[in-house]
């Protein structure tokens, strides 16, 4: 059991990242012999990993699933009120997506609602396709418990 003192603060643990903590230690032995030694602990953050979606739905159609399903949410557990955070339209996930969530966001074939709890429904537009193959992408972010987040598309 390790109780950290009254006096410390402990380390901000946010992101991919590991933290380490030294402990030395003595123990003498009935005849006053003493030994020293470290204990070395390494504390890993994990990270939540958004793993990209797809789906597939007749032209004029409406498909429905949770983005959430295949996604790894770490130890941590979700953000309050749940693990999405934000959506958008198109595919860069370079930055973190916030807001978009319960609202309909607009792609080029049809539109997407998302909510914090990963439930998805996508509406294709009707007569909007003029050939096979066409492609509608969003981006959202997911975050945990203690703010680490993961970017992926549907």
């Amino acid at each position: 059991t390790l109780t950290t003192p009254a006096n410390t603060t402990p380390h901000a643990n946010d992101g991919a990242n590991t933290v380490t903590e030294t402990f030395t230690y003595q123990a003498t032995d009935s005849l006053g012999n003493v030994v020293t030694s470290t204990i070395v602990v390494n504390i890993v953050d994990d990270v939540p990993k958004a793993n990209a979606d797809t789906a597939s739905v007749t032209e004029g159609g409406v498909v429905t699933g949770n983005v959430l399903a295949n996604d790894v949410g770490g130890a941590d557990g979700p953000a309050a009120g749940g693990g999405v955070v934000g959506v958008r339209a198109g595919s860069d996930t370079s930055t973190p997506v916030v807001g978009g969530l319960n609202s309909q966001i607009n792609g080029t074939y049809g539109y997407l609602t998302l909510d914090a709890h990963g439930n998805a429904e996508y509406h294709s537009y009707p007569n909007s396709v003029n050939g096979p193959g066409a492609t509608d992408t969003f981006t959202y972010t997911l975050r945990d418990g203690d703010g680490d987040q993961s970017t992926t598309t549907i």
